[in-house]
């Protein structure tokens, strides 16, 4: 079983390839042996111990696995950024520009998976606070600069673009130990439970975590994917440097 952005492929030995997008609200749950149903199963799989049940998934698909490398939406996406190389961020940029004129909004362009593949409309929000990772180098759960994530995609400059893109590897690594999605903190660590996992996301009409403004919401997108920001930390149009103890 691979990942390819967020396309689970499993292999059989049949030479047939499954594969599954969980979409919004899909997920995998196990169970031992035996199991009983109780309920609507899209997609069942079964070990000699346990059963793996799939619900609600966006798109499941029986291929043959020789013709993997061909299938349209896999070859459409971008670099993944959960590969155990590091993506070719040259290669994120170029299908940046081609994809996105100058007007699109950087909310648009973290989710297009034609870009680069594998962030969510968590990571969106939650990276248009964050801001830029230079090299990937640093704490990922710090904030260093914030914009609004309605800004046309214009306002970052390559770099930039490539530093966000970054920021997100690191934290979906940091978010490969099974625990609820963090973005605040190292979750492989114990910290006090009233430790926010996230900095914005869900969170509008309560305080900011940085400046104690109220966060905002809104729908963004054909999608109408819901976005969330802080009016103080992320200005419209420019990138607002933090230098404060968090940065």
């Amino acid at each position: 079983m691979v990942a390819q952005g967020k396309h689970c492929l499993i292999s059989f030995d049949n030479g047939k390839t499954l594969r599954v997008h969980l979409g919004m609200h899909g997920a995998w749950h196990r169970y031992p042996r035996p199991w009983k149903n109780r309920g609507e199963v899209h997609l069942r799989l079964e070990t000699e111990r346990e059963v793996f049940v799939c619900l609600q998934p966006k798109d499941v698909e029986l291929l043959e696995t020789r013709g993997l490398s061909k299938h349209p939406i896999l070859l459409a996406l971008g670099p993944d950024l959960l590969a155990e190389q590091e993506p070719d961020w040259e290669l994120v940029l170029r299908r940046n520009r081609q994809h996105s004129p100058p007007d699109r909004l950087l909310g648009e362009v973290l989710l297009d998976q034609r870009i680069a593949a594998g962030l969510g409309n968590v990571y969106k929000s939650e990276l248009c606070l964050l801001g830029p990772m230079p090299n990937g180098q640093g704490n990922p759960f710090r904030p260093k600069a914030g914009i609004h994530p309605f800004s046309p995609v214009s306002a970052c400059s390559d770099e930039t673009l490539r530093d966000v893109f970054w920021r997100g590897r690191r934290l979906l690594q940091h978010n490969l130990g099974g625990w609820p999605r963090t973005t605040t903190y190292d979750a492989s660590r114990p910290l006090p439970a009233s430790q926010s996992r996230v900095w914005l996301y869900g969170r509008d009409g309560r305080p900011c975590l940085r400046c104690n403004t109220t966060i905002e919401s809104r729908h963004q997108g054909l999608a109408a994917r819901a976005t969330f920001w802080c009016p103080e930390c992320q200005p419209s149009g420019h990138w607002k440097e933090f230098f404060s103890k968090e940065g």
